[in-house]
């Protein structure tokens, strides 16, 4: 991701101003893992055992990709694993491996806002529509809708993660643009939010 990695580890990132903060180096790990182990015991299994990496996982693109190429044919089990540090509020010991009946990890959407309005200069914002200020506005009141629009008994996550406007001081805004992830795990709470957001 592109978050600069302060971790004094040696297995840091060496490439300044991105981390390994995504669990992606732990999925790898897991997954060549547990694949070493079971080839070494092929013999003793009954059937046959595919191994998966699933790129794009959270814009669910790899799935779709590894289904089209067949991958999923003939399967009669399909087996996820991913880091996970907490649930349900507890700190899980390093080490352990949790298989809680339920959902786990929540669905995700990104949602691409644009905002446009009528530039001009900034000595003269009568004249013109920014768009800096409505966006603003908009980043404050979207958490509103989960909270008025979804019951609350459901776990919903909005992060307006990129926030863009603007070219100079001196220059009312024609653009802004905002992308959002949203965390849901009830489909019909996923669709609320969606519509509050429209």
């Amino acid at each position: 991701l592109p978050v600069l990695e302060q971790a004094d580890v040696d297995f840091k990132s060496e490439i300044e101003g991105s981390a390994h903060a995504c669990g992606h180096d732990a999925h790898t790990a897991m997954l060549l893992g547990a694949a070493r182990i079971l080839s070494e015991m092929k013999d003793e299994l009954p059937g046959e055992v595919r191994f998966f990496f699933q790129e794009g996982e959270e814009t669910f693109t790899g799935a779709k990709l590894i289904v089209e190429a067949g991958g999923m044919e003939g399967v009669d089990a399909a087996f996820g694993v991913h880091v996970f540090t907490f649930f349900k509020d507890k700190k899980l010991p390093i080490g352990t491996f949790d298989m809680t009946p339920g959902y786990r990890m929540a669905g995700c959407d990104t949602i691409y806002v644009k905002f446009e309005g009528v530039s001009g200069h900034g000595s003269e914002p009568h004249l013109e529509k920014d768009t800096i200020h409505p966006a603003t506005m908009f980043v404050t009141d979207i958490q509103s809708i989960i909270a008025k629009n979804v019951d609350p008994q459901q776990a919903c996550v909005l992060n307006v993660g990129r926030f863009h406007g603007g070219t100079k001081a001196n220059v009312v805004s024609k653009y802004t643009e905002l992308d959002i992830s949203m965390r849901y795990f009830d489909q019909e709470a996923r669709e609320a939010i969606h519509a509050g957001i429209r």
